[in-house]
């Protein structure tokens, strides 16, 4: 018989169409919605005679392997020679602890 269009409101309604039509045996070429039904593609063919049937697909020629980014365009906390903003809070933090006072000791020996 061939390939086929089936159209219904739900997926299980079309597939009993399909049933009906080509059999158990029968091969689902493709589902798709639209326009709120669905149109299932069936065929009666086996799946060799599909395959011999269907035009070869082109190859693809390989993507390129991109190489490695300039400097330039990295993102700044990439940038080897731009200070880690660990070391700028480091920095913070050991100049306040450097202010602090130091009598911890006098509070201790106070009564």
């Amino acid at each position: 018989m061939g390939t086929q269009s089936f159209f219904a409101s739900d997926t299980i309604t079309a597939l009993e169409l399909v049933e009906k039509t080509f059999g158990e045996d029968a091969l689902i070429l493709s589902v798709e919605w639209s326009d709120d039904r669905v149109e299932v593609r069936a065929t009666d063919l086996s799946l060799e005679e599909v395959k011999a049937a269907a035009p070869p697909l082109p190859r693809a020629a390989p993507a390129p392997v991109p190489g490695p980014t300039p400097a330039s365009h990295r993102p700044g906390f990439l940038d080897p020679a731009r200070p880690s903003p660990f070391d700028r809070d480091a920095a913070f933090f050991r100049s306040v602890r450097a202010d602090a006072p130091t009598n911890a000791s006098a509070d201790r020996d106070a009564p």
